[in-house]
């Protein structure tokens, strides 16, 4: 026992162990004193390299933000630009339409006032036709155009209507002529049938 650990007795003590004891201490201390001078240049070392990142770091965020910037420019000047030529043609578009609708509504007024002029042409044309019509009359042997002719075939089917003179001797006041209710029709037509 006597050579692992020391008694509390000085007159006991091992010397042996202490000396190996220092010996190791010598040794632990050389390979500190060794650490520490190679410690000195190793965290000179991390410090010159910890510069050079932060000063790569710093150089790169620099570029980092100039690119940035630039892109953000870019992004500005396209868009400025984009809006720009969307307003251009927006109003370029938007003058077009107004012209084509200037167009279409003269185009609409035209065609309506040339529509309404053909319209009473058509009418006048065709209220006109009937005079416009000739042919012999088979009550005259004459040539006569076709309205006459027709009223005097439609007059020769009136053999109920009434002469001025028989209406005369039917000695009639307005008031009793009314109260028959006689349409004209019925009086050209059937007025002796009717009025009795």
């Amino acid at each position: 026992m006597l050579d692992k650990y020391p008694y509390a007795n000085i007159h006991e003590l091992n010397l042996d162990w202490i000396i190996a004891k220092l010996k190791e201490l010598e040794v632990s201390v050389e390979e500190v004193l060794e650490l520490s001078k190679n410690w000195d240049s190793t965290v000179q070392e991390l410090e010159n390299r910890m510069s050079a990142i932060e000063t790569e770091s710093a150089r790169l965020s620099s570029i980092y933000d100039s690119f940035v910037e630039e892109i953000n420019q870019k992004f500005d000047e396209l868009t400025a630009e984009q809006v720009a030529q969307f307003e251009t043609l927006t109003e370029s578009i938007n003058n077009r339409f107004a012209t084509l609708e200037s167009n279409i509504e003269t185009t609409l007024s035209n065609f309506n006032s040339r529509l309404n002029y053909l319209d009473r042409k058509l009418d006048e044309t065709l209220n006109n036709l009937p005079n416009l019509i000739y042919m012999i009359s088979p009550f005259s042997g004459q040539l006569d155009n076709i309205t006459n002719i027709i009223k005097e075939l439609a007059g020769g089917q009136r053999v109920n209507a009434l002469t001025a003179l028989e209406y005369d001797n039917l000695e009639l006041t307005a008031s009793a002529y009314d109260n028959y209710k006689l349409t004209a029709y019925d009086y050209d037509w059937n007025g002796k049938q009717l009025l009795v």
